[in-house]
């Protein structure tokens, strides 16, 4: 008996020193993908604000003027990207694609043409991602409000500060700012 508890636990323990490295690696994947890219190379570093979009925002245009898409979205795929913005109000479009799970059921949920308003401050950074937020417990989510918000902190992990009840990036009652685009 004794035997058979030591090889569960040796294979336990196994699995799990397995899973660390490759969630460690596409963590560090996912930040080496990011794309990287300043907006307006003739404003100085300090009165920029370093911005990161998550995966499931694509940014249409900034300021009416459309992002160049092969440097934004190469081979026309959805990516993170860390921008270095002029630090000043700005008006964001973009699409929001992202999925929630509601017990069995995922939903796949597509806005296009959201408009954001945001004043970005020098030397701050942010991150723009959706959330989600429910209450329900184990047995699913019910009541879920979604919708786009702004953090201060930039992060290419989306579920880095996110918790089992307040999912997709963060914790919605931490960000800057949020647009509620909907419930499920």
């Amino acid at each position: 008996m004794k035997d058979m508890t030591a090889r569960k636990c040796a294979v336990l323990a196994a699995l799990l020193c397995a899973a660390l490295p490759v969630s460690g690696c596409i963590s560090i994947a996912r930040q080496l993908s990011a794309g990287k890219i300043t907006y307006d190379e003739s404003v100085s570093p300090e009165q920029s604000a370093l911005v990161v979009f998550s995966n499931t925002i694509r940014v249409t245009s900034y300021n009416g003027t459309n992002v160049d898409n092969k440097v934004w979205y190469p081979k026309a795929k959805i990516r993170i990207n860390r921008v270095t913005l002029p630090a000043r109000a700005a008006t964001i479009h973009c699409d929001l694609l992202c999925d929630i799970t509601r017990g069995r059921t995922i939903y796949h949920i597509t806005y296009k043409n959201i408009e954001l308003r945001f004043k970005f401050e020098a030397g701050k950074e942010y991150t723009v991602s959706s959330y989600w937020k429910g209450s329900g417990g184990f047995t699913g989510l019910e009541n879920i409000e979604f919708g786009v918000g702004i953090w201060e902190y930039a992060s290419t992990n989306p579920l880095s500060q996110g918790t089992f009840l307040n999912a997709g990036f963060g914790n919605p009652d931490e960000a800057v700012e949020i647009w509620k685009l909907g419930d499920l």
